[in-house]
């Protein structure tokens, strides 16, 4: 049977957060059987399914998996999902009780198109009812997999998700190329926000943020790789005078071993200036990006 939407969500290894944002996301004021949530559990090895198990609900449907990364935790979701839109969620976001059915609107003002609404950084859990004055939230992500949505046949005629994105980053951007290709535009929908939560006090170390840059760099190789242009390119910071200027820098300046070290955790709290942060942040994706680009001709060759 057909539904109206299919919300998909996947997650890995964040019980004590999704314990906090899936009630939100399941307390939406719409028919139950009119709509499914779908949790993708990417191979998680905590208390996520005992989590999915006290949160059940007629429209939840917990898919678990082994980890392969969220491109092809989605693409399972895809593979079973019955509801004319499918609409993107995080497991770290909020959402009002009105999120759905605003993206369902949306999708009635005009021809078929990728919706996104406001994205907030939140350090406290908002209120349930909490509003959004623009332009607080908006961006130019076509469709950011915190907060898009699309018509299925559309997604299903592009294939899904490129399951090459095995690690962090690109893959909803990457995606929104082939759907722009296939005609469809952009929509913005102020009155489906969420609220993307950072708890205070709680950021991820140093060299956490250097693994993520890391994968980033070396998965917009992959993007870059799929879509060789311009834009493509400067977006990745694999364009070629970028890459050459960070590697005559690092070698200049030693950032690479300095990136080690960041990534060993052996430099002192705070030993670091803010600049110097976020040049070993920028280092650490493009070098990664640079070597995947290397190790992608030397396979060819």
């Amino acid at each position: 049977m057909s539904l109206a939407a299919s919300v998909i969500v996947p997650t890995r290894n964040r019980a004590s957060t999704l314990a906090l944002t899936l009630p939100r996301l399941l307390a939406q004021q719409l028919p139950a059987d009119s709509w499914e949530l779908l949790l993708a559990d990417d191979g998680s090895t905590d208390e996520t399914a005992a989590i999915a198990e006290q949160c059940a609900a007629p429209p939840l449907r917990r898919l678990p998996g082994e980890h392969a990364g969220p491109a092809t935790a989605r693409n399972r979701a895809l593979a079973v999902a019955r509801g004319e839109v499918v609409v993107f969620a995080d497991d770290d976001v909020f959402v009002r009780a009105d999120f759905v059915a605003a993206h369902l609107a949306a999708h009635r003002e005009g021809p078929p198109a990728m919706v996104s609404g406001p994205i907030i950084t939140a350090t406290q859990i908002p209120d349930a009812d909490a509003r959004v004055r623009p332009p607080l939230g908006y961006h130019r992500n076509a469709l950011p997999t915190c907060n898009g949505s699309l018509p299925r046949a559309a997604l299903e005629r592009a294939g899904g998700f490129d399951a090459g994105f095995s690690e962090y980053g690109w893959e909803d951007m990457e995606l929104a190329l082939r759907l722009r290709a296939d005609g469809l535009s952009r929509r913005f929908a102020w009155a489906a926000p969420t609220w993307h939560y950072k708890p205070a006090g709680v950021a991820p170390d140093f060299a956490c943020r250097l693994r993520l840059e890391r994968e980033r760099g070396a998965i917009g190789a992959h993007f870059y790789r799929r879509h060789p242009t311009f834009a493509v390119a400067c977006l990745t910071k694999l364009w070629w005078p970028m890459r050459v200027a960070d590697a005559a820098l690092g070698a200049l300046l030693g950032l690479d071993a300095q990136v080690e070290r960041g990534l060993e955790g052996s430099a002192a709290p705070g030993a670091l200036s803010p600049a110097k942060r976020k040049l070993l942040l920028l280092h650490a994706e493009i070098a990664a990006g640079r070597r995947a680009l290397r190790r992608n001709r030397a396979a060819r060759e």
